[in-house]
């Protein structure tokens, strides 16, 4: 007989359900298929309300007694950190038990090869994890072809062909009733990405057929029925939205607010929006307090601002991975160093902004690792300059090229390295704003020409860029020329 309770599905929102209480019923008398059914429907947030642990303890318990299939919900309880500590390692062992036992579970196998594509509890494969995927899919699984085109399109280098490889998968695994495949092609659609045509139309057809997958609901909802959907459609995407979000599903409680605080597909209401986001971060959804924080911060929506409220929504988003919250926090401590309102001392803000900043570029916000590598270089801690500096610079932030080309030039945060400084120096000239820059250059190969930094020692070639530099405009190549005297075999040093 059951070892635990199964009062939660005595409350009013299971007692008038015949279905539900059938199983509950079936459970009492051990049915272990009755209790994997329960475990699904408080797992899924469809039709009761979400409850992740209660989930766990019920696979458990039926996985104890030899159920794969509760075992391979409990894998993902392990898996996702729902209901149990996360812990991808030990998960990668129940999925792998479970096909190795019952072969038919796809799912397992498509888990294990997306675990291999992500190194989640493995070392990663990409090659590995494609191969395990494609037998999935083989077998018939069809969120094993959408897996395969995220990794072509998310985990592979960004180029056209590997684009249309996803794509095609993307096709075949809506084709074979994929939700989320459907939602990855429609989000394409109806964004008009990665060179497709945008179409609206396609779109909505997609994500209506996909709309079991949380995504596709919300993007449907937030954007009106992709804007071709009928009033019917509309209200329908709105009714089903409302129901899961109210069973627990945190990112449609998130996307209900979005779309309360927007006037999208629903009326614009400020205090629903907040009341739905609120209840998103009470669940843990962390780009709910993005949206909230950010919506203090600057009166997003008709939302009064509240620099308090902000921080506090913001600092959870932050804290929980959210690299825009990051990044808008850095900003907003660099902001507040002259406000004695917010009762910040300026060492705690200053200290608190570059924080963040460095966060967030350790997080890809690589536009935040330029602030961060300025404040760095500022307090001296050259070595973390240098390294943010180059995050930076690895995409494309050309102002950060000529404070790498002198920090290795003078080995400031590094030994020198005069073939990396010239590799900068010349990337700092060929941008844009090289002119800029021109006349510096040309002081700093005259250095290295004097002094023999990564070049042979040869004053005439120093004299030479000295005196561009100093065409330029460059004040310090003046004196720099003061110091060499012309002579009869070429320019020598005085």
């Amino acid at each position: 007989m059951m070892s635990f309770d199964l009062t939660v599905f005595q409350s009013s929102q299971y007692s008038n359900n015949p279905s539900i209480q059938s199983l509950v019923s079936s459970a009492k008398n051990d049915d272990l298929s009755a209790i994997c059914e329960l475990a699904h429907l408080v797992y899924e947030g469809e039709d009761a309300s979400r409850d992740y642990t209660i989930a766990a303890d019920l696979w458990e318990y039926a996985a104890q007694k030899g159920n794969y299939t509760a075992l391979l919900g409990l894998a993902d309880c392990y898996f996702t950190g729902n209901g149990r500590p996360e812990d991808e390692a030990r998960a990668f062992k129940m999925f792998s038990q479970v096909y190795n036992d019952h072969p038919e579970m796809l799912h397992a196998l498509c888990q294990i090869g997306r675990m291999y594509v992500h190194a989640w509890g493995v070392p990663r494969d990409i090659t590995k994890g494609l191969e395990v995927l494609n037998r999935a899919w083989k077998a018939g699984h069809s969120r094993a072809a959408t897996e395969i085109g995220c990794t072509y399109l998310y985990n592979l280098e960004r180029t056209v062909e590997n684009v249309v490889t996803a794509i095609k998968w993307f096709q075949r695994a809506s084709d074979m009733g994929d939700p989320k495949g459907c939602y990855q092609l429609g989000s394409i659609y109806f964004n008009g990405d990665y060179g497709a045509q945008k179409s609206n139309s396609l779109a909505f057809n997609l994500l209506m057929k996909g709309r079991h997958y949380s995504d596709a609901l919300s993007l449907l909802l937030t954007s009106e029925c992709c804007e071709v959907g009928t009033k019917e459609d509309v209200n329908s995407v709105v009714e089903e939205a409302i129901r899961r979000a109210q069973y627990g599903d945190a990112d449609l409680q998130s996307d209900v607010g979005y779309a309360y605080a927007k006037g999208k597909s629903l009326p614009h209401d400020v205090a629903q929006a907040e009341l739905w986001y609120r209840l998103a971060v009470k669940n843990g959804n962390a780009h709910a307090a993005f949206r909230l924080g950010s919506s203090y911060l600057y009166g997003f929506d008709g939302f009064e601002k509240n620099i308090k409220n902000a921080l506090e929504y913001l600092t959870y988003a932050a804290e929980h991975g959210q690299a825009y919250a990051m990044s808008t926090l850095g900003d907003l401590y660099d902001d507040l160093y002259d406000h004695d309102f917010y009762e910040i001392p300026y060492s705690d803000a200053k200290e608190l902004a570059l924080h963040w900043w460095s966060a967030a570029a350790d997080a890809g916000e690589s536009g935040c690792a330029s602030k961060a590598a300025s404040q760095y270089e500022r307090d001296g801690k050259l070595d973390l300059a240098l390294k943010y500096y180059l995050i930076a610079a690895k995409e494309e932030y050309t102002s950060c090229y000529m404070p790498i080309a002198r920090m290795y030039l003078y080995g400031r945060g590094c030994k020198p390295d005069y073939k990396a400084a010239v590799e900068y120096f010349s990337k700092a000239v060929m941008d844009s704003a090289g002119a800029f820059y021109k006349g510096e250059v040309e002081f700093h190969y005259g250095e290295m020409y004097e002094n023999g930094w990564g070049y042979p020692q040869d004053y005439d070639q120093a004299v030479k860029h000295y005196s561009a530099a100093a065409e330029a405009g460059y004040a310090e190549a003046k004196d720099a020329l003061s110091h060499f005297k012309k002579g009869f075999f070429g320019w020598k040093k005085i």
